[in-house]
């Protein structure tokens, strides 16, 4: 994504846990924030209720292609109702990231 991102002229910061993406935007606050919901250290919707609640008006655009662990579970539907402002399911095509986020980033 990092690649694809920077090709369409958008800067990259990356952090490969949802514990150093919160310390990263604590530090220099993103316009958006591109966030998979399964993360090596954690639940990525702890991080994006953790970053809701320290920053209101944060954007986050929530991705995952798991269906569910326990069940039939509508992660990006709950992303959703904890603040996401917007979701993306796996495997997604190029086009379909850059609208979101040009979306995402004209509001």
């Amino acid at each position: 994504m990092r690649e694809i991102l920077e090709a369409a002229g958008y800067r990259v910061d990356e952090a490969s846990t949802g514990r150093e993406g919160l310390a990263h935007y604590r530090r220099a606050p993103a316009d958006l924030i591109l966030m998979d919901i399964f993360m090596p250290d954690g639940d990525g919707l702890e991080s994006l209720v953790t970053l809701r609640q320290e920053f209101p008006a944060c954007r986050v655009v929530a991705i995952t292609g798991s269906k569910g662990m326990l069940g039939p579970v509508d992660f990006l539907h709950v992303a959703k109702i904890l603040g996401a402002k917007n979701v993306l399911g796996k495997p997604f095509a190029v086009s379909d990231l850059l609208g979101i986020i040009a979306d995402e980033l004209e509001r």
